[in-house]
């Protein structure tokens, strides 16, 4: 499967720079921050994607998704501060958006309304 040595090189790296952190030395470092990464992803994702079929609102789908996300990463760096931006993507995405809305600070106060308000 060419698919999967290919996917398998490009694991090899001997060092990875995150976003937040130190640099991630080695390859085993590295496949398990890769890892926990997929793993974030896919449970935000399957979270909010499942919770905005029961609740069409952006508010409940955040709380529903937290019930799923916090007990597993609550921890991870700036967690609180970007899990209500990380939810409504995945909730743009789970209602047929296709491509990112381009975020404004505009978009910025109608998300937080939308998770604030009644």
């Amino acid at each position: 499967m060419a698919g999967n040595a290919e996917r398998n090189s490009c694991l090899q790296s001997k060092a990875i720079a995150p976003g937040r952190g130190d640099a991630l030395k080695g390859i085993a470092t590295g496949r398990e921050a890769i890892a926990i990464t997929r793993d974030f992803v896919t449970t935000l994702y399957g979270a909010a994607e499942s919770a905005r079929r029961e609740r069409p609102y952006l508010k409940e789908t955040m709380a529903a998704t937290r019930e799923v996300m916090d007990p597993k990463f609550s921890s991870f760096a700036i967690y609180e501060h970007c899990l209500p931006f990380n939810v409504s993507r995945a909730f743009d995405e789970a209602s047929g958006i296709d491509d990112p809305v381009i975020w404004t600070a505009e978009r910025d106060l109608q998300m937080w309304a939308a998770l604030q308000g009644g």
